[in-house]
């Protein structure tokens, strides 16, 4: 098993561990490099960050142990771009991973308050995982096995894989052995993963670039199972970026069934929409 030396520091409040800001991206000026999917496979590589602070995630009475340090600019930086440093988001370079960002917080206690046991034994699939919280939320709640996919390799191997092992340290539930993760864009891991499909997919905060959501909305119809479930968090309008959750809704028209299930009106307008096969 792996061994980790962390010390975890007082949990703080979650609004702590959320970013509440809009995300700044730096345009560009030409068409974005689309990286190819591809296994990114735990190995010894996965605890060169393995001591040192950790933190944690609340939602509800569930906490999620996570690294404290990585989403410093410098290691965003050394991630991705030099660039990276300066901006939450290069389109097509870095998305952001190394930052939970405000929905996360609502779609985590939204799955607490609201699937429990419908979670049990099931497929999930985290798109856009950063952090990995969701899908280890889906896995202490039960279950069976999580795809977690973010574009960045680099955060899959210095933020979520860690991640995932450190919480397997405290909780059986949360086992290496039910995860794969996967790096790259939507299209190409639609394609890498074949046949693969899900009872429930798991996002939070993918849709404030238009240019994507084709590719995000196609990737629902091919992995998710019939019966299944999306759950997608999202801010109403992403200021600035020209996202929003009405557009993304225009774009699924009669291809999916969506509806709201969740709204926050106070401040920044956020809602959780629940998609499935019509």
């Amino acid at each position: 098993m792996f061994q980790f030396n962390f010390t975890v520091e007082n949990t703080p409040d979650s609004g702590e561990t959320v970013s509440e800001k809009e995300p700044k991206t730096e345009d560009k000026h030409a068409e974005p490099h689309v990286l190819a999917s591809e296994e990114v496979v735990p190995d010894s590589s996965s605890l060169d960050d393995g001591s040192g602070q950790a933190t944690a995630f609340i939602s509800r009475d569930v906490e999620v142990f996570m690294l404290e340090s990585v989403g410093s600019e410098n290691d965003q930086a050394g991630s991705s771009d030099k660039e990276a440093s300066h901006t939450d988001l290069i389109p097509g370079v870095y998305e952001g991973g190394f930052k939970i960002w405000e929905c996360t917080q609502d779609l985590a206690d939204y799955m607490i308050d609201n699937l429990g046991e419908e979670l049990e034994g099931k497929d999930v699939l985290e798109v856009g995982c950063g952090a990995g919280v969701l899908g280890i939320i889906a896995l202490k709640l039960g279950a069976a096995k999580c795809h977690f996919q973010d574009y960045n390799k680099d955060v899959l191997q210095k933020f979520t894989i860690p991640n995932v092992l450190l919480n397997a340290e405290v909780d059986e539930k949360v086992s290496i052995d039910k995860c794969q993760f996967y790096s790259g864009d939507w299209k190409s891991y639609s394609e890498v993963t074949g046949d693969r499909m899900f009872d429930i997919i798991l996002t939070s905060e993918t849709i404030y670039n238009p240019e994507n959501n084709q590719k995000l909305i196609d990737l629902f119809m091919n992995k998710l199972r019939q019966g299944g479930k999306v759950l997608l968090a999202a801010k109403t309008y992403y200021f600035g970026v020209g996202g929003g959750l009405r557009q993304f809704e225009g774009l699924l028209g009669r291809k999916m069934n969506s509806m709201v299930v969740w709204k926050n009106c106070k401040g920044i307008k956020r809602e959780i929409i629940k998609i499935e096969h019509i």
